[in-house]
């Protein structure tokens, strides 16, 4: 790759950041989705009084699938989750 190809790649990447950096600073309660890539590849971040997190298109499909399943498990253990301690 040449110096100006990795000169612009570093910056991509580091505007990516900055956008992320951004929206993590306004939130303040909630969750915050920013699309980005990984090695070419689309993804999503998750932002939130969370640890972020980064799901591809096969897990988000696999998600999306799922999602029945996914509803009623939140639905058992909702009160489980209101004693969680948040991080």
């Amino acid at each position: 790759m040449s110096d100006n190809q990795e000169i612009l790649k570093r910056l991509r990447e580091l505007e990516e950041e900055n956008a992320r950096l951004k929206q993590n600073q306004e939130i303040k309660s909630g969750v915050s989705v920013v699309e980005g890539n990984y090695k070419g590849r689309p993804i999503l971040t998750f932002y939130g009084t969370f640890k972020p997190f980064t799901l591809g298109i096969k897990k988000l499909k696999a998600i999306k699938e799922s999602w029945a399943e996914i509803e009623e498990f939140l639905k058992r253990h909702k009160e489980d989750d209101e004693s969680d301690v948040k991080i």
